[in-house]
């Protein structure tokens, strides 16, 4: 891809909060703001996208990630790199624990999956022999509530400075909600959809919160493609 932006230049340099720690979060949509196009987002930005992502996870310890983005996206885990030999976790946010046994994501990975499980579950006993089944394939770790900001802490705690959430749209409201977003990446796919079919972001309650934003960069492929990298605002 000719006059393409840089790996480097698109992802940046990190930006740490006040508790030495830093969320990144990306996501792609279309122009329309949709974040998936016939249930998936794979059809959604270009090879660099793909890239930028591939980067964005070999910076991370631990990707965070929902439980129905998992299916949906068919999810693997991370892969090793030359520059990272041992890849990031994957901690994904689960209630039901239900992941199909022939899954990818349960027979394609590195390092041992996270299962971030609220403690209300683990008293059902159906889905706790779920979570005993589970611990083959990773660790279960009981979280309080099982909210978003619960998992960030639970995350940090544990010695992951470095956390990239990859969604869905529920995990990216509760990171909002706990004002925990220190990084944003956005790539929009030059694509007019009639509807959104899945927003970026959707809260479970009525009550909108915000988090105020800076621009950090914007950069265009030939093919309109535009990336979008947003930090924390310092106020």
């Amino acid at each position: 891809m000719e006059n393409r932006p840089s790996l480097a230049q698109l992802l940046g340099p990190e930006r740490r909060n006040s508790a030495g720690y830093c969320v990144r979060a990306i996501f792609a949509s279309t122009i329309t703001g949709s974040a998936t196009v016939d249930g998936r987002s794979n059809d959604l930005g270009n090879e660099l996208d793909t890239e930028l992502l591939l980067t964005a996870r070999e910076w991370s310890d631990v990707v965070l990630v929902g439980s129905e983005t998992v299916r949906a996206e068919n999810y693997g885990g991370v892969q090793p790199t030359t520059k990272k030999p041992t890849p990031a976790h994957i901690a994904v946010m689960t209630a039901s624990m239900h992941f199909d046994d022939n899954s990818r994501f349960l027979h394609d990975y590195h390092v041992p999956h996270l299962f971030l499980v609220p403690e209300s579950s683990l008293k059902d006993p159906h889905k706790k022999e779920r979570a005993e089944t589970l611990t083959s394939f990773g660790e279960v770790i009981a979280v309080g509530s099982g909210s978003v900001e619960e998992c960030i802490k639970t995350l940090v705690a544990r010695g992951f400075k470095r956390i990239l959430c990859e969604g869905g749209p529920s995990i990216f409201s509760g990171l909002i909600t706990a004002n925990a977003v220190d990084q944003f990446y956005l790539t929009l796919d030059p694509t007019l959809t009639s509807t959104v079919e899945t927003p970026i972001t959707r809260g479970t309650t009525g009550t909108v919160s915000t988090q105020q934003m800076q621009l950090e960069s914007v950069e265009r492929c030939p093919d309109s493609t535009l990336f979008l990298r947003y930090g924390r605002h310092p106020r």
